[in-house]
């Protein structure tokens, strides 16, 4: 993402903890930037999840361990720096509760968690033209705030 306040954002990272590399990514959590982010500030949100077949159809890398990301808000203005912490690629149905716990949304429990993440996979799919089933297989996500 081309975006000064990110980039000095970054640098500004690197210089104060020493960090060599450049490579990170900058994005927006896809269902309420803001919310989202906020959660993940209060520390109540340290995990994530999306459909593997979005990542494809995106063409966008699955999160790597020790990969750092910068968190944006609606505006795309740098929230924090996060770095990942564990990814593993499991069915929807075999998502924990232990995760859903972690992700931090609504009541934090796995009846919640699947009801909004179906909706959310079935309206993400339409525009892939795909069906939705509850055997897709979901990257889930952990990490550390590791800068703000």
């Amino acid at each position: 993402m081309e975006n000064s306040k990110v980039e000095e954002y970054w640098q500004k990272f690197k210089s104060e903890n020493n960090i060599n590399s450049n490579r990170y990514e900058a994005w927006q959590f896809g269902f309420d930037a803001d919310l989202l982010g906020e959660l993940v500030l209060e520390g109540k949100k340290t995990a994530t999840a999306g459909a593997l077949k979005s990542y494809q159809f995106e063409n966008v890398d699955i999160p790597r361990l020790g990969q750092y990301n910068i968190v944006l808000d609606s505006k795309n203005q740098p929230l924090c720096i996060i770095r990942t912490i564990k990814v593993e690629i499991i069915p929807f149905l075999e998502v924990s509760s232990e995760h859903v716990y972690k992700e931090g949304e609504n009541d934090r429990t796995l009846e919640s968690w699947r009801n909004g993440h179906k909706r959310f996979f079935i309206n993400e799919f339409r525009e892939y033209n795909i069906e939705f089933s509850e055997d897709i297989e979901v990257v889930c996500e952990e990490f550390e705030v590791v800068y703000r």
